[in-house]
């Protein structure tokens, strides 16, 4: 006879899986499992009085569910009535909650679902995903800038400016002040006549 039981967890597929694993290979269940790695955990059902199951195998299938796991937890066992699935089930959750960061809710699935080629999830597959790319900061592009002027011309109408000027006679754009002389070891504001700086002492 074939029971099957279903669950979902708010939880990535990868630890919903090592959650059951971990709680069917440990007390009380101590199955040895066979493993299809985040798709499916099957083990041998021994005689119990306590489940009134007389042997059979229990399947685990997992899927990717919306933002978690669907669990379906399959029972194939040769006895006609009166096994207590639900109970084994709910042991079987009991164990594995504490290695999961959510409740355990109950759900009804198709189990066709689970069997689609699509819906499996194997440690291949979640090594291609799309690793985020590296985040490049992008240069600003450069504002355009009108070519300067040549020194002793007008920067607007380009032509030659007398030297002492501070407007154009041409056009009568202002003229910009020369730049301040300054030492070129530490910057400092010297005089046309100065041989030396007289903060470093950099001959001028």
């Amino acid at each position: 006879m074939r029971r099957d039981v279903g669950f979902y967890i708010e939880a990535n597929i990868q630890q919903v899986y090592q959650a059951y694993l971990t709680a069917a290979s440990n007390k009380p269940f101590e199955r040895d499992c066979k493993q299809e790695p985040f798709h499916t955990i099957s083990f041998g059902v021994n005689f119990s009085m306590k489940y009134n199951m007389n042997g059979g195998a229990c399947i685990l299938h997992f899927m990717p569910y919306g933002t978690g796991t669907a669990v379906n937890i399959r029972f194939s066992i040769a006895q006609a009535a009166g096994a207590r699935y639900g109970k084994y089930a709910e042991d079987l959750n009991r164990a594995a909650q504490p290695y999961l960061p959510v409740p355990i809710c109950p759900a009804s699935y198709n189990m066709d679902d689970f069997l689609r080629p699509e819906n499996q999830v194997t440690p291949v597959s979640l090594q291609q995903q799309a690793a985020p790319q590296a985040f490049v900061p992008q240069q600003p592009p450069a504002s355009p800038q009108a070519p300067a002027a040549p020194a002793g011309y007008c920067a607007h109408c380009g032509n030659p400016i007398a030297q002492g000027s501070r407007f154009c006679v041409h056009c009568g754009t202002q003229v910009a002040p020369p730049a301040p002389k300054a030492c070129p070891n530490c910057s400092t504001p010297v005089g046309d006549a100065d041989a030396f700086c007289a903060h470093c002492g950099t001959r001028l």
